[in-house]
């Protein structure tokens, strides 16, 4: 079952609500901890079933305990049960995060309610690859290019992830972990059928000979959507194999293409086809070193290209109109997003271990991010952004209870400059299975190539500026993020509950948006659309509340509630 919830009540009652959850659950702890029960004994895999290490915090492998920020893990059972026909529909199950259709076949996925057209300010990750598209500052969810059958788990940090994954990890960051012929054998074939002629068929196959295994998958998914001319269809294929030539290196290759189309609705109201096309590729080279050590480079190209149905300028501003003005009549994209855009990505992590009491990683990366598209930037010519990175945390049990997580992120690129992101957290252990958190962890977000180039306009093949919709401020700067943070884990066996409690306060200056903007070129149809200017003209501060309990009553049934209140 999955509850979200918002409330109207007065923003001072609310805090003082959640702050007194959070002591009365901290204050009854010992007992908990110490009371003696009569229930049955449960066995090692009922303990240790909802204890998953999880890496995407700090790329260190540690607890949920262990980790500076909130982390919801979305398993395989959750994924089975939750009746989930997108994968999108998955973050409902997360509190704080919103999933919704933007229109047609076209998704969101957002944290903290701050939702667009193109939703951007979170990373999404498939096996530590980002799926985030430069050209439209967002994720397409139907492209990704996997189903529900090939995910494994996913980590969700429910909070900004910056110092460990970069400025698209503002508001929090995805890393979906697919299946692997390691963990997985034979063949799987899933089909669903229901009303309006929604189908989908996924199929995978793995295999193992000597020191090689590989797994394929295929899927094909189509429906009549809300039956508006909205009706889309889509299809992918996957290839990976895992090579270890020797006892200390695992050689990781995958790659993998989709493709698809479906009606979406454009500026003007209207339902258009839109066909994409994607691709990438990736090899990740992993050495265990002597002393828990560890070295992995990571190389992936991704590929992502968008054809808009097109429309006639008619249809947009009436033929008389164009006659009147001379202009003949001709077809162009009916949406912006007409183009296509690149990423390529090498990093370099190595992860050792100092003392007994201290590990750390740290990593350098080049990226490079390519897009296309006249609509968007007003040239036929590929526009590019290279930012460089450079990351590191560390981590120091200072005692048998208590935590320390210490990491940072520096990003460069030529049209913002450098920036640092650090974070600081300690986690306290209360008692077994009982844990508070504390973190600060100040934030940038370097603007995109879209936020950064957009120069959208509607012109004539003769030269004449029809429509000059948006363009980009020339002094565009980072987005800052600031957030304290206060956490407690608590798990009572007795009861097989698990509860996680989140109190945060954010503050977000510079923020990208949008403003209007007189017009400083002469347009035929100035007066229909205001153009606005990609600006840093927002700043706001909110106060939350997040909560999500796990309760197992019987063996064989679980209970999910989610909530999360939150005051802008």
């Amino acid at each position: 079952m999955d509850v979200n919830a918002v409330m109207a009540v007065p923003h001072f009652q609310a805090i003082q609500y959640a702050s007194i959850a959070f002591l009365l659950a901290c204050l009854t702890i010992p007992s908990w901890a110490n009371e003696p029960s009569n229930l049955p004994l449960l066995n090692e895999a009922d303990l240790l079933s909802d204890i998953p290490m999880v890496n995407s915090a700090t790329r260190l492998l540690q607890t949920r305990a262990e980790a500076p920020a909130s982390i919801t893990v979305i398993d395989r059972e959750m994924i089975e049960v939750s009746g989930a026909q997108e994968i999108s529909d998955l973050f409902r199950l997360v509190p704080g995060f919103q999933a919704y259709h933007v229109n047609g076949h076209k998704f969101g996925v957002t944290a903290h309610g701050l939702g667009e057209t193109h939703s951007g300010r979170l990373e999404v990750m498939i096996d530590g690859r980002s799926v985030y598209l430069p050209m439209m500052a967002t994720v397409d969810w139907r492209s990704l290019g996997i189903g529900l059958n090939d995910i494994d788990y996913i980590e969700v940090v429910r909070g900004s992830n910056v110092p460990a994954y970069g400025s698209n990890a503002f508001f929090g960051a995805i890393n979906i972990i697919t299946r692997t012929a390691l963990n997985d054998r034979g063949s799987r074939v899933r089909a669903v059928g229901g009303s309006q002629d929604t189908g989908q068929v996924e199929l995978n196959h793995n295999d193992t000979w000597g020191n090689q295994s590989v797994r394929l998958s295929a899927g094909y998914l189509e429906s009549d959507g809300f039956g508006v001319g909205d009706e889309g269809q889509g299809s992918y294929f996957n290839f990976q194999t895992l090579y270890t030539p020797s006892l200390i290196d695992l050689f990781d290759f995958r790659f993998g293409a989709s493709q698809g189309q479906a009606g979406i609705g454009d500026g003007f109201s209207t339902i258009a086809d839109r066909d994409y096309d994607a691709n990438y590729q990736a090899l990740t080279w992993i050495r265990e070193l002597s002393n828990a050590e560890e070295l992995r480079i990571q190389l992936y190209h991704n590929y992502f290209k968008i054809n808009m149905e097109e429309t006639r300028l008619s249809e947009l501003f009436g033929a008389p109109v164009l006659a009147i003005l001379g202009l003949p009549d001709e077809s162009i994209p009916s949406n912006l997003e007409d183009g296509n855009t690149e990423r390529f990505d090498l990093e370099l992590q190595h992860q050792l271990s100092l003392h007994s009491s201290l590990r750390a990683v740290w990593g350098i990366g080049i990226r490079q991010d390519r897009g296309q598209g006249e609509l968007l930037f007003n040239t036929d010519s590929t526009l590019d952004e290279t930012l460089w990175r450079l990351f590191g945390n560390l981590e120091w049990r200072a005692s048998e209870k208590a935590v320390w997580n210490l990491g940072a992120m520096t990003e460069h690129n030529d049209f913002v400059g450098s920036k640092t992101s650090p974070r600081l957290a300690l986690n306290y252990e209360l008692s077994p299975r009982h844990s508070l958190r504390a973190s600060y962890t100040l934030a940038y977000r370097m603007p995109s190539l879209l936020e950064a180039q957009q120069d959208s306009r509607i012109k004539h093949s003769n030269g004449t500026l029809l429509l000059w919709l948006r363009n980009a401020d020339p002094n565009l700067q980072a987005e800052q993020h600031k957030t304290i943070e206060l956490g407690y884990l608590g798990s009572i066996p007795e009861f097989r509950l698990d509860i996680d409690l989140k109190l945060y306060r954010e503050e977000v200056e510079h923020g990208i948006g949008r403003v209007k903007n007189a017009h400083t070129e002469p347009e035929v149809f100035a007066g229909i659309i205001n153009r606005s200017t990609n600006s840093n003209n927002k700043s706001w501060r909110s106060n939350g509340l997040e909560t999500q309990l796990k309760l197992r009553p019987t063996i064989g049934s679980l209970l999910a509630l989610q909530y999360a209140y939150q005051d802008i």
